[in-house]
Formats: C-alpha cells, structure tokens, sequence
C-alpha cells in the first residue's frame, strides 16, 4: 500500500511538472513590430528643443526582445514574444519618478496583431491596429532638415492618464523608422528632435 502511494504521489508530481513547466508554443511578433525597436539603443541620448529654446534631454534606460515565462498550468498553453524599450529623462535620478516613455508590443494571438501599448508622460495608450486606430501625417524636422516625415499621431484627448505627471501631454508623434519625433505638452509647447 505505501509503494502504491508513492508511485502515485511520483506520478502525479511528474504529471504537474509537466503541466507546469513543458515546452509552450511560440507565439513571434513579426518582422514588422520588431522593427519598431530597431532605432533606438541603450544609453542613446535624445534632445528635444522647443519653440522657446528650451531643451528636454532624454536617455534609452532599457530595451529588450523576449518571450514570457512558460508556465502551462497556471498562465497559458503559450509563451508571448514581447518587445519592449524604456526612454527616462537624462536629468532625473530617482527612477520611480523617472518614466518618460514606454513602449510594448506583445503577441498574444497566434494569427492576429500584436497589442501594443505606449506609455508616453503620463497618457496611456492601447493599440492593436496602428493603421485603424491613428491618424497618420506629413511633418517637417526643421532641426533635422528633414521634410514629410510620415507619423502616427497620437492624441491624448483618447487616453486615459497613468501615473504621475508633471505636463499635459497633448499629442505625440511617432515615425516607425526614427521613433519618437514631436510632442505637445501643455497646450503650447511644441518639442522636437534636434539630437540623437
């Protein structure tokens, strides 16, 4: 009877073992999402400058390109690809209060597109279909000399606010090839990228 029971206790921890901690499928964003990390590095520094002069300095803290922990039995069947970069302003050393702009792209459906989510000063901001759910736009780089510049945009009149913020951020404008470009804050100051 105690062999029993041991071979029964032996065969049900392999079984939950094997729930637990198999193999999971792969669910890859594509080419395209990953793309969308490509440009920055980390420890690159960003300068935006507005119509004023004045200068807000940025810095990539973090990047990466992972897969979720496998975990069959309590979290999913799957193990999600995820893209993910962390942008803090160069000048702030507390990095609680330091959280400028986050941005994440997940794979969470075998065929269907990636959800992506964008933390950008204090707005949230729930995507699936950047080409659906955004304007696009022409806009020149005076600092840059660049003229056209297709962006989305992103209007935080339609995002809720998350976290603490010091700005109002009004708009942001996002290139998929150069990342963040332009941003509204406060109603009237207009910063852009002059550096990088």
């Amino acid at each position: 009877m105690k062999t029993r029971f041991c071979i029964f206790i032996l065969i049900m921890a392999l079984a939950l073992k094997s729930c637990t901690f198999g193999s999971c499928a792969k669910l890859d964003l594509v080419k395209e999402d990953i793309e969308w990390f490509e440009t920055y590095k980390i420890n690159q520094k960003l300068f935006f400058k507005n119509q004023f002069n004045q200068i807000d300095s940025l810095i990539v803290y973090d990047k990466s390109l992972r897969f979720t922990q496998c975990n069959k039995f309590e979290l999913s069947e799957y193990q999600y690809q995820k893209a993910y970069i962390r942008i803090n302003d160069l000048n702030e050393s507390n990095l609680a209060r330091n959280n400028k702009i986050q941005v994440t792209f997940t794979q969470k459906e075998k065929r269907g597109l990636s959800l992506k989510n964008f933390i950008v000063y204090g707005f949230y901001f729930n995507i699936h279909d950047l080409n659906t759910e955004l304007n696009d736009t022409l806009i020149n780089l005076k600092h840059l000399n660049k003229d056209k510049v297709k962006c989305y945009v992103f209007e935080s009149k339609n995002s809720p606010a998350y976290g603490h913020s010091n700005s109002k951020l009004n708009k942001f404008y996002w290139n998929k090839e150069e990342g963040l470009l332009k941003y509204v804050i406060n109603d009237t100051l207009e910063y852009e990228i002059f550096k990088k």
